[in-house]
C-alpha cells in the first residue's frame, strides 16, 4: 500500500517539478516523444493534421498500391470497414499488400454494401461478411484459396466468383436473393451450405444433396 500511496503522491505533487527540470527537445530526446523516423522506415503514421501518411519503400518506390485519405471510397467499404476496426479513426494510409498477410477475416455487422480492396485478400482461408447489405461479391473471385464463406444475411443475387474458389468447404448464403447456385454445383470440396431463405429452385438443391453435401434450405 505503502508504494502506490508513494506514486501517487508524485504524480500529484512531484511530476509537474520533475517535467521542469528537462527543456522539451531533452524530453523528446529522452523518450522518443515526436519521433521522426529515417528514409528507410517502411512507413509512416502520424496523427498530426499537417504531416503526409505514406508508404515508403527506398528500393520499389510505385510497387505498392495504397489506398490515401484522399482517395474516395465509400464509408461503407469493405476496406473502410476494415481499416476502422484495425486502425480505428487515425487518418492513415492503408498499404493494401498488407491486406495479402490475412487468412481469417471477421466482418461481420459492420454495414458493409461494397467489396472495394477484398480482391486484395489472395491468401484469405476463412471470411465472415454475414449481415452486411452486400450485393455484389464479384470482387471475391480473387479469393481462391477461401475454405470457409459466410455471406449470409446480404441482399446477394449471384454468386458466380463462387466458382474460382476450389477449396471452399462451408458456405453460408442464407437469407439472400440467390436463384441460382449452379456456380457450385461442379464443386469437388464443399461439405455444407446453408441457402435456407434463397429462392433457389428445389432441382438444384436435389443436385447439391446427390453430391454429398449437407444443405440446409
Amino acid at each position: 500500500m505503502a508504494h502506490i500511496l508513494t506514486v501517487m503522491n508524485f504524480i500529484q505533487n512531484g511530476a509537474q517539478s520533475f517535467l521542469s527540470f528537462k527543456t522539451p527537445k531533452e524530453f523528446e530526446e529522452e523518450y522518443g516523444w515526436n519521433y521522426q523516423p529515417s528514409d528507410d522506415e517502411y512507413y509512416i503514421v502520424n496523427e498530426s493534421d499537417d504531416t503526409v501518411n505514406y508508404l515508403y519503400d527506398e528500393e520499389n518506390v510505385d510497387e505498392f498500391s495504397y489506398f490515401a485519405e484522399g482517395e474516395i471510397l465509400s464509408e461503407n467499404s469493405f476496406i473502410a470497414s476494415l481499416k476502422r476496426k484495425i486502425y480505428g479513426p487515425m487518418q492513415i494510409n492503408f498499404p493494401t499488400h498488407l491486406l495479402e498477410d490475412l487468412e481469417e477475416i471477421e466482418m461481420a455487422e459492420y454495414e458493409i454494401s461494397e467489396l472495394d480492396g477484398v480482391e486484395f485478400c489472395v491468401h484469405a482461408k476463412n471470411m465472415d461478411l454475414s449481415y452486411n447489405q452486400i450485393f455484389d461479391i464479384s470482387k471475391l473471385e480473387h479469393c481462391v484459396f477461401i475454405q470457409e464463406l459466410y455471406l449470409g444475411n446480404n441482399s446477394i443475387h449471384y454468386i458466380d466468383s463462387l466458382y474460382h474458389m476450389p477449396d471452399l468447404r462451408i458456405l453460408d448464403l442464407s437469407n439472400n436473393q440467390v436463384e441460382d447456385i449452379s456456380p457450385i454445383l461442379k464443386s469437388k470440396s464443399l461439405e455444407f451450405a446453408n441457402l435456407i431463405g434463397n429462392p433457389i429452385p428445389v432441382a438444384q438443391i436435389n443436385m447439391l444433396k446427390e453430391m454429398g453435401v449437407a444443405v440446409v434450405f
